[in-house]
């Protein structure tokens, strides 16, 4: 029984990294069943039995994004680096996954673009796949001596930049444009972290 789940597991996971790579190219509309099934090589009785449609497919493609940049990112962080160190790791890590991935930008921003004001189902996860980037950062950025709000503002603030700065690179086909604003957003960090600081240390006299 076991190894019969880890098949079924494995034959999911094909599906879903197959429509992953689709979707990330050329979208969610633009990606076909026949094209997902083409390229996971399982039959349509296969896929069928792991997804009842395609919109179950896109939501799992979603979860599964969100958890492998994640995992992605946290193999990159050193053991024991905290606050700012962990921040500017993960930056860090985003401008080599995207290095290594030609610039795509990224398939949660793409997803939103394209199905948040069609399906209420996509909008909800995506929305949980951000807020979990979210509570990711502002953990590093309370470690560095950010209030709890202060520092779920600022993962709010790091996380739009980068939605931002990767779809201006994507269309102008530009990884400089992306590790410039990475570079500005650790500076700022890093200022905005001193001044914190100093006024916690009048507060203290």
């Amino acid at each position: 029984m076991a190894r019969a789940a880890a098949a079924i597991m494995t034959t999911a996971d094909e599906i879903v990294a197959a429509a992953a790579a689709l979707m990330w190219q050329q979208g969610y509309a633009s990606t076909s069943v026949d094209e997902i099934i083409r390229e996971s090589n399982v039959c349509k009785g296969s896929f069928y039995h792991h997804f009842g449609s395609k919109e179950a497919l896109g939501l799992a493609v979603i979860d599964a994004w969100a958890g492998r940049l994640a995992a992605q990112v946290q193999a990159k962080i050193p053991p024991g680096a905290a606050g700012l160190e962990a921040v500017a790791t993960v930056l860090d890590a985003i401008v080599e996954i995207q290095r290594d991935n030609d610039y795509r930008g990224c398939l949660l921003g793409r997803m939103a673009l394209e199905m948040a004001d069609l399906s209420e189902a996509f909008r909800e996860r995506i929305e949980a796949s951000f807020n979990g980037l979210r509570a990711f950062l502002g953990g590093f950025l309370r470690q560095a001596g950010m209030a709890p709000g202060d520092a779920g503002e600022q993962a709010d603030y790091l996380l739009a930049t980068l939605e931002g700065a990767l779809l201006f690179t994507k269309v102008a086909r530009d990884g400089a444009v992306l590790e410039r604003a990475v570079e500005k957003m650790k500076v700022e960090l890093r200022r905005q972290l001193v001044e914190t600081t100093a006024l916690q240390a009048e507060v203290e006299v």
